[in-house]
């Protein structure tokens, strides 16, 4: 039903805009094996029809995606869309004008003709693990988190040793509240990909979420391994060693977190809440499940990261009430 309602959607903008022109104690993970994703792939390669196909006559033979070419290096890129969508529709069943659509689609900001152009794509070839990957990232983009996992478990399903695919997956699970498969699924990323920073971030803040921050931490530090100059990687790892009572280690990363972006305003609140742990002395009682927050902030390329700002009725921190945040970004 989901794939059905979105090519519905894609369908009316296709007729609508026709004209427009080191880990610590041991392996980080035991079971090496990826899991094989669950969907079955779409059917036999189609006609891209509707979808991406603009109907036109010429009154003589045309050569659409030539014109392309001219109408982008003059940076008309709406006419220059229109021309490979009139290609798609003299050749329906090439890969070249869905190529060039989808591509000029991305470059002109237009995401439902890109989503478009890479359903069309994904008929076109059927094993091709890009554009159902390419999808499912631009549906998390939009908030369409369920959308995302479909997509992203066909991907994987024509290519089950995709790290991104798992990776993709994991973060639509993880704001579908399905923080066990999105820990089995960030660990994938992570067997398969074992230098992908972000996938090893969010594995931490999975784990988190699951109310285990001893076990995030390994993750949390080989993020900061591997991207040593991101902040909010520094600052998640503080968070996790403050949770589980390493407030000394927690103050160094927070520091360390400051001095790659100095204001940085989750580390700042974070470090001063520890700081005052310290000289206090008091055991810090501190909520199960982080709360995620409605905005994004400063994560550049996939990353979560986490504060200790906003109310709960779980838990005192030093005596005031508090709960994790986690912008709406991973």
């Amino acid at each position: 039903m989901r794939r059905t309602a979105m090519v519905v959607v894609l369908a009316a903008w296709a007729t609508g805009c026709g004209e427009r022109q080191g880990v610590r104690n041991g392996p980080l993970i035991e079971n090496p094996a990826p899991r094989v994703a669950r969907r079955q792939p779409v059917g036999a390669p189609k006609p891209v029809g509707s979808l991406v196909a603009l109907e036109h006559q010429d009154p003589g033979p045309v050569d659409h995606l030539a014109r392309v070419r001219g109408l982008e290096e003059s940076g008309d890129l709406d006419a220059a869309l229109a021309e490979a969508r009139r290609a798609a529709f003299d050749r329906p069943r090439e890969l070249a004008p869905v190529r060039e659509a989808a591509r000029l689609a991305r470059l002109s900001g237009d995401s439902t003709g890109e989503k478009a152009a890479l359903v069309a794509l994904a008929k076109l070839r059927p094993t091709d693990a890009r554009p159902p990957l390419r999808l499912a990232r631009l549906l998390l983009e939009e908030g369409e988190a369920r959308g995302a996992l479909f997509e992203a478990t066909i991907a994987l399903h024509r290519d089950p040793e995709l790290a991104e695919a798992y990776h993709l997956r994991a973060r639509a699970e993880l704001r579908l509240g399905m923080s066990e498969e999105a820990v089995r699924d960030f660990e994938s990323a992570v067997i398969l990909e074992p230098r992908h920073a972000h996938a090893f971030n969010n594995l931490g803040y999975a784990l988190l979420l699951s109310g285990n921050p001893e076990a995030a931490i390994a993750p949390l530090e080989r993020a900061a391994e591997l991207a040593p100059h991101l902040a909010f990687v520094r600052n998640n790892l503080g968070l996790a060693l403050e949770r589980a009572g390493l407030l000394d280690q927690a103050r160094e990363q927070l520091d360390a977190a400051l001095a790659l972006s100095p204001g940085h305003p989750k580390a700042t609140s974070n470090l001063e809440r520890v700081i005052e742990a310290i000289g206090s002395g008091e055991v810090l009682e501190l909520p199960a499940e982080p709360s995620r927050g409605d905005q994004p902030s400063e994560c550049a390329h996939n990353p979560l990261h986490l504060d200790t700002r906003t109310a709960s009725s779980r838990g005192l921190l030093l005596g005031r009430r508090a709960a994790a945040e986690a912008p709406g970004c991973d």
